[in-house]
Protein backbone atom coordinates (compact mmCIF):
# COMPACT_ATOMS: atom_id res chain seq x y z
CA UNK A 1 0.00 0.00 0.00
CA UNK A 2 1.14 3.61 -0.74
CA UNK A 3 -1.19 4.81 2.56
CA UNK A 4 1.25 7.48 3.82
CA UNK A 5 -0.60 6.71 7.35
CA UNK A 6 0.13 2.84 7.67
CA UNK A 7 3.72 2.61 9.07
CA UNK A 8 5.84 -0.15 11.02
CA UNK A 9 5.25 -3.73 11.15
CA UNK A 10 1.47 -5.28 10.54
CA UNK A 11 0.51 -8.68 12.68
CA UNK A 12 -2.75 -10.05 12.99
CA UNK A 13 -4.08 -9.75 16.56
CA UNK A 14 -7.27 -11.66 16.90
CA UNK A 15 -8.77 -14.52 14.35
CA UNK A 16 -12.36 -15.99 15.60
CA UNK A 17 -15.80 -14.51 16.62
CA UNK A 18 -18.11 -13.38 15.33
CA UNK A 19 -16.97 -15.06 12.25
CA UNK A 20 -18.85 -14.98 9.08
CA UNK A 21 -22.42 -16.76 10.19
CA UNK A 22 -23.73 -13.48 11.69
CA UNK A 23 -22.45 -10.97 8.60
CA UNK A 24 -23.75 -9.68 5.41
CA UNK A 25 -22.63 -11.51 2.38
CA UNK A 26 -19.54 -9.08 1.02
CA UNK A 27 -21.32 -9.47 -2.21
CA UNK A 28 -24.32 -7.04 -0.31
CA UNK A 29 -21.50 -4.24 0.54
CA UNK A 30 -22.58 -3.84 4.08
CA UNK A 31 -20.62 -0.60 6.02
CA UNK A 32 -17.52 -1.29 7.28
CA UNK A 33 -15.99 -1.75 10.71
CA UNK A 34 -15.76 1.35 13.02
CA UNK A 35 -12.64 1.73 15.68
CA UNK A 36 -12.78 4.02 18.76
CA UNK A 37 -11.01 3.88 21.63
CA UNK A 38 -9.50 0.08 21.89
CA UNK A 39 -13.40 -0.86 20.60
CA UNK A 40 -14.26 -2.44 17.10
CA UNK A 41 -17.75 -1.97 15.97
CA UNK A 42 -19.20 -4.68 13.26
CA UNK A 43 -22.61 -4.36 11.33
CA UNK A 44 -23.61 -7.72 10.94
CA UNK A 45 -26.74 -9.06 9.45
CA UNK A 46 -29.65 -7.10 11.53
CA UNK A 47 -27.08 -7.69 14.39
CA UNK A 48 -24.55 -4.91 15.64
CA UNK A 49 -20.97 -6.26 17.71
CA UNK A 50 -18.85 -4.38 20.32
CA UNK A 51 -15.38 -6.30 20.21
CA UNK A 52 -12.05 -5.40 21.90
CA UNK A 53 -10.13 -3.99 19.33
CA UNK A 54 -6.92 -6.17 20.50
CA UNK A 55 -8.06 -9.45 21.70
CA UNK A 56 -11.47 -9.88 19.74
CA UNK A 57 -13.53 -10.40 22.91
CA UNK A 58 -17.04 -9.48 21.85
CA UNK A 59 -18.28 -6.98 24.89
CA UNK A 60 -21.73 -7.11 23.89
CA UNK A 61 -23.81 -7.86 20.91
CA UNK A 62 -27.74 -6.19 19.35
CA UNK A 63 -30.23 -8.39 17.41
CA UNK A 64 -31.70 -5.80 15.54
CA UNK A 65 -34.51 -6.65 12.41
CA UNK A 66 -34.24 -3.19 11.11
CA UNK A 67 -30.88 -2.31 10.93
CA UNK A 68 -29.92 -4.03 7.66
CA UNK A 69 -27.84 -1.67 5.65
CA UNK A 70 -25.84 -2.38 1.96
CA UNK A 71 -24.76 -1.02 -1.22
CA UNK A 72 -21.81 1.12 0.75
CA UNK A 73 -21.06 1.77 -2.82
CA UNK A 74 -23.60 3.94 -3.78
CA UNK A 75 -25.33 4.69 -0.52
CA UNK A 76 -23.86 5.86 3.37
CA UNK A 77 -23.23 4.00 6.57
CA UNK A 78 -25.64 3.94 9.30
CA UNK A 79 -22.99 4.30 11.95
CA UNK A 80 -21.45 6.77 13.25
CA UNK A 81 -19.12 6.86 16.30
CA UNK A 82 -17.66 9.43 18.73
CA UNK A 83 -15.73 8.86 21.77
CA UNK A 84 -17.16 6.69 24.06
CA UNK A 85 -21.07 7.38 22.03
CA UNK A 86 -21.80 5.04 19.12
CA UNK A 87 -24.62 6.40 16.95
CA UNK A 88 -26.86 3.42 15.15
CA UNK A 89 -29.64 4.68 12.45
CA UNK A 90 -32.51 2.45 12.74
CA UNK A 91 -35.11 3.38 10.37
CA UNK A 92 -36.37 6.84 11.39
CA UNK A 93 -34.29 7.00 14.59
CA UNK A 94 -30.94 7.84 15.88
CA UNK A 95 -29.78 5.52 18.66
CA UNK A 96 -27.04 6.58 20.86
CA UNK A 97 -25.65 3.52 22.67
CA UNK A 98 -23.27 2.86 25.40
CA UNK A 99 -19.52 2.07 23.09
CA UNK A 100 -18.20 -0.37 26.13
CA UNK A 101 -21.60 -1.89 27.24
CA UNK A 102 -23.97 -1.28 23.77
CA UNK A 103 -26.39 -0.14 26.68
CA UNK A 104 -29.20 2.38 24.99
CA UNK A 105 -28.79 6.14 26.18
CA UNK A 106 -31.28 8.27 24.55
CA UNK A 107 -32.47 8.03 20.68
CA UNK A 108 -33.10 10.75 18.62
CA UNK A 109 -35.72 11.83 16.08
CA UNK A 110 -35.75 13.41 12.59
CA UNK A 111 -37.19 16.72 12.97
CA UNK A 112 -40.93 16.90 12.40
CA UNK A 113 -40.96 19.64 9.55
CA UNK A 114 -38.38 17.60 7.88
CA UNK A 115 -39.81 13.90 7.84
CA UNK A 116 -40.70 12.85 4.55
CA UNK A 117 -44.58 12.13 4.31
CA UNK A 118 -44.09 8.24 3.44
CA UNK A 119 -41.80 6.05 5.60
CA UNK A 120 -39.80 8.46 6.78
CA UNK A 121 -36.12 6.92 7.67
CA UNK A 122 -32.82 8.65 8.71
CA UNK A 123 -30.00 8.43 6.05
CA UNK A 124 -26.41 9.97 6.86
CA UNK A 125 -25.19 10.56 10.28
CA UNK A 126 -22.13 12.12 11.50
CA UNK A 127 -21.84 13.01 15.36
CA UNK A 128 -19.59 16.18 16.33
CA UNK A 129 -19.59 17.31 19.87
CA UNK A 130 -21.94 20.00 19.70
CA UNK A 131 -23.89 18.51 16.96
CA UNK A 132 -25.38 15.44 15.18
CA UNK A 133 -25.99 15.91 11.82
CA UNK A 134 -28.26 13.71 9.60
CA UNK A 135 -30.55 13.26 6.32
CA UNK A 136 -33.95 12.51 6.33
CA UNK A 137 -34.67 9.98 3.75
CA UNK A 138 -37.38 7.42 2.98
CA UNK A 139 -37.16 3.35 3.95
CA UNK A 140 -37.83 2.06 0.30
CA UNK A 141 -34.85 4.54 -0.35
CA UNK A 142 -32.47 1.90 1.57
CA UNK A 143 -31.38 -1.38 -0.56
CA UNK A 144 -31.24 -4.29 1.65
CA UNK A 145 -30.06 -7.18 -0.06
CA UNK A 146 -32.66 -9.53 1.70
CA UNK A 147 -31.26 -12.55 -0.41
CA UNK A 148 -27.76 -11.79 0.50
CA UNK A 149 -27.57 -11.27 -3.78
CA UNK A 150 -24.29 -8.85 -4.98
CA UNK A 151 -24.90 -5.84 -5.61
CA UNK A 152 -23.26 -3.69 -8.22
CA UNK A 153 -25.51 -2.84 -11.03
CA UNK A 154 -27.31 0.58 -11.43
CA UNK A 155 -31.54 1.12 -11.54
CA UNK A 156 -34.00 1.45 -9.09
CA UNK A 157 -31.83 0.65 -6.03
CA UNK A 158 -29.19 2.60 -7.01
CA UNK A 159 -30.89 5.97 -7.77
CA UNK A 160 -33.03 6.27 -4.50
CA UNK A 161 -30.23 6.63 -1.81
CA UNK A 162 -30.64 10.42 -1.65
CA UNK A 163 -31.64 12.58 1.03
CA UNK A 164 -34.36 14.98 0.91
CA UNK A 165 -33.10 17.28 3.49
CA UNK A 166 -29.77 17.52 6.17
CA UNK A 167 -30.33 19.04 9.40
CA UNK A 168 -28.03 19.46 12.53
CA UNK A 169 -29.78 18.86 15.65
CA UNK A 170 -28.07 18.73 19.57
CA UNK A 171 -26.86 15.86 20.79
CA UNK A 172 -28.51 15.99 24.19
CA UNK A 173 -31.79 17.54 23.72
CA UNK A 174 -32.97 17.01 19.92
CA UNK A 175 -32.96 20.83 19.24
CA UNK A 176 -32.97 21.38 15.95
CA UNK A 177 -29.82 24.11 15.29
CA UNK A 178 -30.25 24.24 11.27
CA UNK A 179 -31.53 22.58 8.63
CA UNK A 180 -31.24 22.22 4.62
CA UNK A 181 -33.51 21.30 2.31
CA UNK A 182 -32.67 21.82 -2.07
CA UNK A 183 -33.01 19.12 -4.52
CA UNK A 184 -31.91 15.56 -3.98
CA UNK A 185 -29.01 15.14 -1.73
CA UNK A 186 -26.18 12.26 -2.97
CA UNK A 187 -25.38 10.63 0.19
CA UNK A 188 -21.84 8.87 -0.57
CA UNK A 189 -20.98 12.46 -1.59
CA UNK A 190 -21.30 14.10 1.97
CA UNK A 191 -17.80 15.69 2.96
CA UNK A 192 -17.95 16.80 6.58
CA UNK A 193 -14.83 18.79 7.88
CA UNK A 194 -14.38 21.36 11.03
CA UNK A 195 -16.64 24.51 9.41
CA UNK A 196 -18.06 23.11 6.16
CA UNK A 197 -20.29 20.47 4.75
CA UNK A 198 -19.92 19.66 0.82
CA UNK A 199 -22.35 17.41 -0.86
CA UNK A 200 -23.44 16.90 -4.53
CA UNK A 201 -27.40 16.85 -5.06
CA UNK A 202 -29.36 16.31 -8.24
Amino acid sequence: SNDGLVSDALELQWFGKPGPRPMMDRGARSPAPLYTNGRLFIHGDRRLFGLDAYNGTILWAHEIPQLRRVNMPRDCSNLNVLGDDLWVAVTDRLWRLDAQTGAMLDTLEIPEALRPIDDPAWGFVHATPNSVIGTATTLHATYRGAEGEWYDKPGVEAEAVLGSAMFAVHPESGELLWSYTGSHIVHPTITVDAETIYFVED
